[in-house]
């Protein structure tokens, strides 16, 4: 069973090869649904 231990250090072998992408709030897609949607920006990956 992976542990969350495990999730961390595979986590931190990867960090230098990972850009962090934001996150977007839809405010049409927020005001539809009744509650926030954030959509995340994986476009902005390389």
């Amino acid at each position: 069973m992976i542990t969350l231990n495990d999730v961390k250090a595979a986590a931190e072998k990867i960090s230098s090869y990972v850009r962090r992408t934001p996150l977007w709030k839809s405010e049409t897609l927020s005001k539809r649904l009744g509650t926030n949607v954030y959509l995340k920006m994986e476009l902005f990956q390389k």
